[in-house]
């Protein structure tokens, strides 16, 4: 991505896409979750979804959060809080490497 990224836009620096990325994460257009392998990942909002993901081959797989709202419905109701984001990750192993 940063190859291209120069190629197509040379003056962009990495710290402007970082800055870029703040932006769009604290307006709400974008959503910043840990992925596999540690390091933060980027997707645009507009469904509420979360992943399983693959700790062997790193597959990767969205579920809608309609599965889940009755969990976090129960995780408020007994600590109190309002959950304001809703995305999670579950890590495991896909059918192929398990």
């Amino acid at each position: 991505m940063c190859a291209r990224l120069r190629q197509t836009l040379p003056e962009v620096t990495e710290t402007t896409v970082y800055r870029t990325l703040e932006v769009l994460t604290r307006t709400g257009m974008v959503a910043s979750a840990l992925g596999g392998d540690g390091h933060l990942v980027y997707e645009l909002t507009g469904h509420a979804h979360h992943h399983v993901l693959c700790r062997a081959c790193g597959r990767s797989v969205e579920f809608d959060h309609a599965l889940l709202v009755g969990v976090y419905g129960q995780l408020e109701a007994r600590t109190g809080f309002r959950l304001t984001d809703v995305h999670l990750t579950f890590f495991g192993l896909c059918p192929d490497c398990k």
